[in-house]
């Protein structure tokens, strides 16, 4: 005898909401999943013209890109800047 996803009280995929303003990916800021996923596509892939394509409708991914590349550049511009 099987027993329901309801039985047990465990979310599906289609009770699970999440605001669709939330940008990060895991936890309440960038981490390194948000990194991750920002090196997968902006320097994984060869052609990077597809890589952003492929994640254009996905607004969440996106824009988790993009903060992540916003974090960096500012990061870089005020960093201390060391001899090597």
């Amino acid at each position: 005898m099987q027993s329901s996803p309801e039985a047990h009280n465990t979310p599906t995929p289609t009770t699970i909401i999440v605001p669709s303003s939330r940008i990060i990916q895991v936890g309440g800021r960038l981490s390194y999943a948000d990194v991750r996923l920002f090196d997968l596509f902006e320097d994984f892939f060869d052609d990077k013209a597809s890589a952003a394509a492929a994640i254009a409708p996905c607004p969440r991914l996106t824009a988790s890109v993009a903060a992540v590349k916003a974090a960096a550049a500012a990061w870089l511009a005020e960093r201390p800047q060391t001899p090597m």
